[in-house]
């Protein structure tokens, strides 16, 4: 935690992810890639519908998680595409505003969504990601 925010980094793992991303957003396809591709992540392209495609891509996997600091549920996070820099990881990074929180410590829980096969149909549930105890100054 920096400053009074904490960051969040929750890493997009394809296997899992793309799995629940077909029953959470049905009608979403991934757009194949077009345009001029340069080192990192600019294309150049005259195409709206990639920009569009990627505010879809950024809002479908923004519901994959649930992120709670003790007790109350952080909803409408503001989610950025990003890639860990010491890991090369892909994900999501969102800064949690936690100034406001009382002095001491807290308990940061993520939970994600996972696929499961119960009675052999295919389901949804949440599964705990990550579990860590925070401090405020």
């Amino acid at each position: 935690m920096q400053n009074g925010f904490l960051e969040l980094f929750i890493a997009y793992n394809p296997i899992v992810d793309d799995k629940v991303l077909k029953v959470t957003c049905p009608d979403f396809e991934p757009p194949k890639s077009t345009g001029l591709k340069l080192k990192g992540f600019i294309t150049v392209s005259n195409d709206d519908k990639r920009k569009l495609a990627a505010d879809t891509s950024l809002v479908c996997l923004s519901q994959l998680q649930e992120v709670r600091i003790d007790d109350s549920l952080y909803q409408n996070l503001p989610y950025q595409f990003f890639e860990h820099p010491q890991h090369g990881e892909r994900g999501l990074l969102s800064v949690i505003n936690v100034k406001n929180l009382a002095r001491g410590k807290h308990l940061l829980r993520i939970d994600k969504r996972a696929p499961k096969r119960i009675a052999g149909r295919d389901s949804i549930q949440l599964k705990e990601l990550a579990f860590s105890p925070f401090w405020v100054e």
